[in-house]
Formats: structure tokens, sequence, C-alpha cells
């Protein structure tokens, strides 16, 4: 296994644009008006169609009106942005890629999603009209704060610069620093992200306490609030010579417990789980030179950790996307496995949304909204039952289901998250 061998599902935010809602009556000669809100203009046309203008270039889609909302093409605008676009039919949802930041927004739900926040309303959810998705023109200017010019004529105008004539940052991250070079920072984003940030002459490096500080003072497991540049390059990891890095925490942690299936020292890693065969069930911990191990009390080394041993894990809270997920470990404790009562678990309740039962996926939460759902992975020796205790089959679960689960106490960073299972039951 390549140490640190992670995909690259990087999502971007979106630079589109934003409008007011309450635009006078357009007067001949009137100059914009500069609404406060990045959007210039001087009033609403009543063009039924927009022409769209990005960065100078008029796309050949257009934009319409509905009721008091612009709404504008989003692949053509994306697209023009250099933004990829990903449909995902079975959710009618759309992701929009670029660099280490992404969107996520759903056809009918009025809730737009950048990063993992939580989805914010513009007042109009995306449509879609004969194979093309709209969105209100709210959209950049709520998320990103891009500038659009809305003239009389029927033009939306967009452009990546501010006011300034600057090139807008690409988005903020929350992330944890995983490594640190003489120039540059590895970071690893709270959505499983993995960015190079080269340190440039005029990156700031701002402290806890708010003070300057320098590269050398960046630790690895420190929480830190990233504001990026604004080119991101296409490489993998992609890499962004960033306006600031702010630290938020000196050391981000979680603690689990887990048992070892393979560990392979040339790539410093130690693969844990469930069954060796199925990377669904995996966690990979990566294991740097400043990783502790240790097994009653004394210290060891990487090598002396053996299959089906049980660990204890201190790790950052950083979860890569990949499958399966890789964590930084900052401590490795071998334990017994009566002391350590693995596997620990947690437990959550829901109305069961999809069943797949071919590939043993369990979904459950909102059916129409990804980022309220969780899926519930079943294996072999996962229990399915009523709340009577009869034994049920996967093929018996039915979507509208009310079910308590019983899963590993670990989560993937991926939308939606997913977890091994080990009881399910179905609440009557």
């Amino acid at each position: 296994m390549k140490k640190r061998n992670q995909i690259l599902a990087l999502t971007a935010a979106v630079t589109v644009l934003s409008a007011s809602t309450a635009m006078a009556e357009y007067v001949e000669g009137r100059e914009p008006i500069d609404r406060g809100e990045g959007v210039m203009t001087t009033a609403v046309s009543t063009a039924r169609d927009y022409a769209v203008v990005v960065n100078g270039v008029q796309l050949e889609k257009k934009g319409y009106m509905d009721g008091d909302k612009v709404m504008i093409p989003l692949r053509a605008i994306a697209e023009a942005l250099g933004f990829e676009v990903e449909w995902v039919g079975e959710s009618e949802s759309v992701w929009l890629t670029r660099g280490a930041n992404f969107i996520t927004l759903q056809i009918g739900v009025d809730g737009y999603t950048f990063a993992k926040t939580a989805p914010m309303p513009l007042g109009k959810a995306p449509v879609e009209i004969e194979g093309t998705t709209f969105v209100p023109v709210e959209f950049a200017d709520e998320i990103l704060h891009t500038t659009v010019t809305i003239d009389p004529t029927g033009t939306v105008a967009i452009t990546e610069a501010d006011e300034t004539g600057e090139a807008a940052p690409q988005g903020i991250d929350t992330a944890i620093v995983s490594e640190v070079g003489e120039n540059s920072i590895v970071v690893e984003t709270l959505t499983g992200n993995t960015v190079v940030l080269n340190i440039g002459e005029e990156t700031k490096l701002v402290g806890k306490d708010g003070n300057d500080i320098k590269i050398a003072d960046l630790t690895e497991g420190m929480k830190v609030n990233v504001v990026y540049g604004d080119i991101m390059t296409a490489s993998e990891p992609p890499q962004n010579v960033p306006v600031s890095v702010r630290i938020v925490e000196e050391r981000e942690t979680e603690t689990s417990l887990a048992k070892v299936l393979e560990v392979d020292v040339e790539a410093q890693q130690i693969v844990t789980g469930e069954d060796i065969e199925k990377p669904e069930t995996q966690v990979v911990f990566n294991v740097g030179d400043e990783t502790k191990i240790t097994k009653d009390g004394k210290e060891i080394e990487l090598k002396d950790i053996k299959a089906d041993d049980s660990i204890r894990v201190i790790h950052s809270i950083a979860m890569t996307k990949s499958l399966p997920p890789q964590i930084f470990a900052y401590e490795i404790e071998v334990v017994d496995v009566d002391a350590a009562q693995v596997p620990e678990t947690a437990e959550l309740e829901g109305t069961i949304a999809e069943v797949d039962a071919e590939e043993g996926r369990v979904t459950i939460g909102d059916e129409k909204d990804p980022n309220a759902q969780t899926i519930l992975l079943v294996g072999e020796e996962t229990e399915i039952v009523d709340e009577d205790g009869k034994a049920l089959q996967l093929e018996d679960l039915k979507e509208g289901m009310e079910i308590k689960a019983v899963h590993k106490n670990m989560m993937t960073m991926s939308i939606p998250p997913q977890t091994p299972a080990v009881k399910i039951t179905v609440q009557k």
C-alpha cells in the first residue's frame, strides 16, 4: 500500500453571482447603484431571457426571471469558470469541483451546501428545465461574495474580480496540519481533502493569540483556518499559495479503539477494521516520525505491532475521502482485548431512505438530502432483528421503516458518511 494514497475528490466554491431582489424601475441614463451586496445594478430588466456573460465571454445558455428571482444556468457558468460539474442522478444532486472546497445542491431543495456547513437557503430551490439546472443569482453572493452586474438590457455579467480588481480567493477551509516543511505545509481539510500550501512572501501566518508567527511555529496536529489564494493546481494533491493561515487550536484529536488487520512498515501505515478484503470496513492510520507507539508502558516500534492486535489511537479529526479512509496517528498503544472492550460502538436512530441489498448498504435520514443521511454498511456479522428479537434479513428492510442501529464508532468523511453496522433493530 502506498503511503498517503489518497483519492482526489475535491470540490470547490462556485464564483457565480448575486442580485438584489429590491431593484428600482429603470430610468434611462441612471448610473449603476452599488446595493452593498456585491451587486451592481440599475434596475430589473423586463426581458424574459437574461444574457449571461462570464469574464467577458457571453454564454450560449441564458438566464430567466422567475417571480422576483433571476435564475442562471449552473453548468455553463461553472464550466466557464473552470469547475468540474458532476450530476448525481440517484439524489438529483449537483457537485461542483475546483480546488479544495466543494459545493453541493439538490434539485427542488432550497439548501446550498459549502463543504460540510449547514445547507444555506437562498429563497429559491434549484430547478431543472430540459436537462439544464438553474440556480438563483444570490448563490455566489451568499457563498463566495463574487461580483455580478445586471444591466437594464437584461445582461448578467459575472466576474471573479472583487471591487479592487484583484482576483477573489477560492474559499476558506478549516484543516489539520499533517506535515510541515521549510516553505510549505500539508493540511487535511475536515472534509477529507489533502492540500499542499506553499507559503509565499505575502502569506500571512497568524497564531491563536492573533500575533504574527513563522512557518516553524506550525506543528502537526494543529487546527488552522486557511484562506486560499486564487490559483489551485490540478495536481494530486492540489497546491495553493494561501492568503493566510491562522491557528485555531494547538492540536485537535479524537481517541479510537481498533483491531489491526495489517501493518505496512515501509509505507508507515496500520490497516484496521473488520475484514482485510472489505475496504469499506477499514480505517488506515498513517504513522510519522513523531508518532509515539507503546505497549505495557514501554515504547516500541511500528514493526512490533502485529495483525489481530488491539490498539488505542489518539489521532487527527481530519479523515481523507479515500476508501479506506486515512487518518494521522499521534499516539498508538497496543492494549489487551479485554481491557479495551473492543469494538467501541455508538447508536443512532432514523428512517430508512434506501436499501441496497446487493451492495449491503442501508441509507437512513432525509431521502432528498445527502447531507442529512448516514449509510450503514451491512456485513455477514451484522445482526438484524425486530423489537421482539426475531431475526430478519437485509431484504426484509424497506424504505420508511424506523430503525435503531448500533454501529462502529467511526465514520468516513464522505457525503453521506458511512459506518459499519453491528446491529439493526426495526422499530414498531
